[in-house]
């Protein structure tokens, strides 16, 4: 693909992409916050013939045992699960519960969540096996993610430029995850992939790296719907129709953002209202929205914008 930077533009911006990588690589280790986010909790699967009577809770697909694994730990109450190559399915199983009286248990084979004396994997580079997907291309690859520390991409350059992460998941397909300041990947040892970290959630994947997105999209399945404006005005404010998006202040007055990562106490999307100087852009890239904040910099990725005035 032909870029439309002229040649000393390209040059400038590929100068500052290096020197960005130098500084990320020469200061990762002070920014080490393994201790204040803590250890991952020792969780891996061991195979096992069962007898012990467990009711399915869900079938989705899945494309290896790995991918099956991560399903599990993602499903709330799933203790084991089996995954079948041939057809590509992983069922996912409860907890052991005694059988019916009279019924004599049948033998099978699963996965079971083990929690002590899990084998440790070695991590590979986290870009490893990462390949561009149909919203990106290789011009556009700003360089590998930091591992443990905060704003994973660091500060996009220059200006108003943004870098998020592509992941490539456990099933092949690309997702885009925020280069949020309170976000870090990390690798777990036990489960065998690395992870994106967030108000204490892991979401797991394959293999990433940092993109300048580009601001239009490249195929139709990089385009967004139109963004959600379906939250209730909290106390004190009315909701307000229009918005200015991918353009500085995207509301008039107050904005309420409703984080697709970010959870509140209660593990719920976080809802947080700012004010216009705390606005800078909220805009499409590669499928995802996402909500750049000027100072310090971050970006967020939204499930629903309203914009409210104050009362």
């Amino acid at each position: 693909m032909t870029s439309s930077l002229g040649n000393s533009e390209m040059e400038k911006d590929t100068a500052l992409k290096e020197y960005f990588r130098s500084i990320m690589r020469l200061t990762s280790a002070a920014f080490f916050l393994s201790t204040f986010y803590g250890a991952v909790a020792e969780l891996c699967f061991t195979r096992v013939d069962s007898l012990v009577r467990r009711d399915a809770l869900d079938v989705a697909p899945a494309t290896s045992q790995l991918e099956c694994n991560i399903r599990c730990v993602n499903m709330p109450g799933c203790d084991a699960c089996m995954y079948y190559a041939v057809s590509g399915r992983c069922t996912l199983l409860g907890e052991a519960r005694a059988p019916p009286p009279g019924q004599c248990p049948v033998q099978y084979t699963c996965y079971e969540k083990t929690f002590s004396a899990c084998p440790v994997r070695s991590p590979p580079t986290v870009d490893r096996g990462y390949t561009t997907g149909a919203c990106t291309n290789d011009t556009q690859i700003v360089g590998p993610p930091s591992i443990r520390t905060t704003l994973p991409c660091g500060q996009a350059i220059p200006f108003p430029q943004r870098w998020i992460i592509d992941a490539i998941l456990h099933d092949g397909t690309h997702y885009v995850f925020a280069n949020d300041r309170t976000a870090l990947i990390d690798w777990d040892p036990n489960i065998g992939s690395w992870f994106y970290k967030i108000s204490k959630r892991n979401y797991y994947f394959k293999c990433a790296t940092c993109v300048a997105p580009p601001k239009e999209a490249l195929a139709p399945e990089c385009e967004c719907a139109p963004i959600p404006n379906v939250q209730l005005a909290p106390a004190g404010f009315v909701k307000l129709t229009e918005k200015s998006l991918d353009t500085y202040m995207v509301c008039r007055q107050f904005a309420l953002l409703y984080l697709m990562h970010g959870m509140d106490a209660t593990g719920n999307p976080q809802k947080i209202v700012q004010p216009p100087n705390e606005q800078n852009n909220v805009a499409c890239r590669m499928g995802a929205w996402l909500h750049r904040k000027p100072a310090p910099y971050t970006e967020e990725r939204l499930l629903d914008l309203t914009c409210l005035w104050m009362l």
